[in-house]
């Protein structure tokens, strides 16, 4: 994923709903993905999304420009 287009994501283009499937990134020094893996959608807030991590098995808050819908 490139960093302009983390930087245009939003609720609205995202268009995520509670319990949609997600793939989510987290990133070192916000450049280098670090880790990444497969959640469901728990709750929403303005342009955060609640997400249940399966491989880990915890919940966590990841931005809307650090998720992105599953087809």
């Amino acid at each position: 994923m490139l960093s302009n287009s983390r930087l245009s994501n939003s609720r609205e283009s995202l268009g995520l709903q509670r319990g949609d499937l997600v793939k989510w990134y987290s990133y070192y020094q916000n450049q280098i993905i670090s880790d990444a893996g497969y959640g469901i959608v728990l709750a929403i807030d303005v342009n955060y999304y609640k997400i249940y991590m399966f491989r880990d098995q915890v919940f966590r808050w990841f931005a809307g420009c650090d998720v992105e819908p599953v087809a």
